[in-house]
């Protein structure tokens, strides 16, 4: 999204353009020029303590990534990992969070309502407990309003990101409404693999789009909304 790349449109529909191609042959650059360690894509977990030795210098990651980047016991570089906003021409950055689902018969449906209630909103005291907790501990972000601006999340959060860039940031971000879409997981799966082998040097930028359009088109009718 930094480059303007819409990659679906409002109808769910693939738009590989030419600012999507932009950015898939930037990875590929990189990785063939050695500026990631070849590593990448077979280590993930190991991504985000690697970058806390101080032997790398820009990370995209989580935002509360930051949070292990500056905290002195999980880090040797507390105090000096700096978030910024993301560069390219528009500035923006995928935002996104994870939910809770309730299957379709439970064994009793008041229970695990109110479970996922707790879980993920308000318990019925009228407190945020996991929310809360998820943000204190590990920097987790919330839609909830009087969670994030709560003084205690507010000071929790200000010791290890700047805050000011962080909303510019969320200011800018883009959502992923596709991910919605029921066949959307079985694509997202799909690209990575193939998207993996072209970083790697395998075929060409086209092949790829190709490749990813047609996969698109497979899921979507084996998903009809």
């Amino acid at each position: 999204y930094s480059e303007g790349a819409k990659v679906f449109d409002e109808k769910f529909d693939p738009v590989f353009d030419d600012a999507f191609k932009k950015v898939l042959e930037m990875h590929r650059t990189i990785y063939k020029d050695g500026l990631i360690p070849p590593d990448v894509f077979t280590q993930l977990g190991e991504s985000v303590p690697n970058f806390a030795t101080g032997q790398h210098t820009y990370m995209i990651v989580h935002e509360y990534d930051q949070k292990v980047f500056n905290t002195p016991a999980t880090s040797q570089i507390a105090g000096a990992a700096k978030n910024f906003i993301m560069p390219g021409k528009t500035r923006s950055t995928f935002v996104w969070t994870a939910v809770y689902q309730m299957g379709a018969k439970p064994v009793d449906e008041a229970r695990v309502w109110n479970l996922m209630q707790f879980f993920g909103g308000k318990a019925k005291d009228g407190q945020y407990h996991v929310a809360k907790r998820w943000a204190l501990e590990f920097g987790l972000g919330t839609p909830y309003k009087e969670v994030i601006e709560s003084p205690e999340v507010q000071k929790s959060f200000g010791a290890w990101k700047d805050m000011k860039i962080a909303t510019q940031q969320l200011e800018t971000a883009t959502t992923r409404d596709v991910a919605k879409t029921m066949w959307f997981p079985e694509w997202d799966w799909y690209m990575m693999g193939e998207a993996q082998d072209y970083i790697r040097g395998q075929g060409s930028t086209d092949e790829l789009v190709d490749k990813l359009q047609k996969k698109a088109a497979e899921v979507k009718q084996l998903y009809p909304e």
